[in-house]
């Protein structure tokens, strides 16, 4: 396995074109869930929209839980233009709540205004309060003016006690 997890990162590193191909094989195969999540780590080093794409079906259909949590982080890796539409779709289509969760952090990661106007999106309207939650969480620590408006308007308006709550702390 250790071997094979070296391979997949040094494809990676390399970002020769043959091996996205060899990655993507690795991904949509039985191996070991940690070659998997190598290899899947692997595809930053591409920066291709195609590898966005399986990261996505990796993040919704892998088995091992780590392996989608690690998908989602790469996504992550691409620039925030192409990784904010993926990054929704995640929250909006994933009926995995950790996956979800992991979006909304990757999000807040990428350090853009469009980012800040989705997570705001989701604190106003996902139906989940933990996923209001942790965008109210992503928003606060971006420590603006608009987050400590919005974290006042949430402490005061939020359908959920428990996230008006996290508002307030």
């Amino acid at each position: 396995i250790d071997v094979r997890s070296e391979a997949a990162e040094a494809l990676g590193d390399l970002g020769i074109p043959q091996g996205a191909a060899a990655l993507r094989s690795v991904v949509q195969s039985d191996t070991p869930s940690e070659v998997r999540r190598e290899a899947g780590e692997a595809f930053a080093g591409y920066q291709q929209a195609d590898m966005l794409e399986t990261l996505y079906n990796i993040a919704l259909t892998d088995a091992d839980a780590s392996v989608r949590s690690e998908a989602v982080e790469t996504i992550g890796d691409f620039p925030a233009a192409q990784a904010l539409p993926v990054l929704r779709r995640l929250i909006e289509n994933s009926k995995d709540r950790e996956v979800r969760i992991e979006a909304v952090e990757t999000m807040g990661d990428l350090d853009s205004a469009q980012a800040v106007d989705m997570l705001e999106q989701l604190l106003r309207r996902d139906p989940d309060p933990e996923i209001r939650s942790e965008a109210l969480e992503t928003i606060v620590d971006q420590n603006s003016a608009r987050s400590r408006d919005l974290v006042l308007e949430i402490a005061l308006n939020d359908r959920d006690e428990n996230v008006a709550v996290d508002a307030v702390e």
